[in-house]
């Protein structure tokens, strides 16, 4: 699972879970210790409740390493601010092709 903000993506390459990069992980982890990892970000705003938000671009090189060809399904997930709860917003399939 990657995140930007409130935002969360799990990426899955033919079926199985594709791990985000190491330092990923390593702020993801720090997030889940109570660490507000978000503070200085200034490039995206939280999801509100009954709010609608728009993620204009994903790049996906920010949060993996190359991708190897195969056929990949990314699920945008959310969480309503100070909420533990995540809700699924969207979804897409795409190809990496050689």
């Amino acid at each position: 699972m990657a995140a930007s903000r409130n935002i969360y993506f799990d990426l899955q390459r033919d079926g199985e879970l594709v791990e985000p990069r190491p330092e990923v992980t390593r702020m993801l982890k720090r997030e889940a210790a109570g660490d507000d990892i978000w503070s200085s970000v200034t490039t995206s705003d939280p999801v509100k409740p009954y709010k609608t938000a728009t993620i204009a671009l994903i790049r996906l090189d920010d949060w993996y390493d190359k991708l190897p060809a195969g056929h990949y399904h990314l699920i945008a997930k959310y969480r309503i601010t100070n909420s533990k709860e995540m809700e699924i917003a969207a979804s897409t399939e795409f190809f990496v092709v050689p």
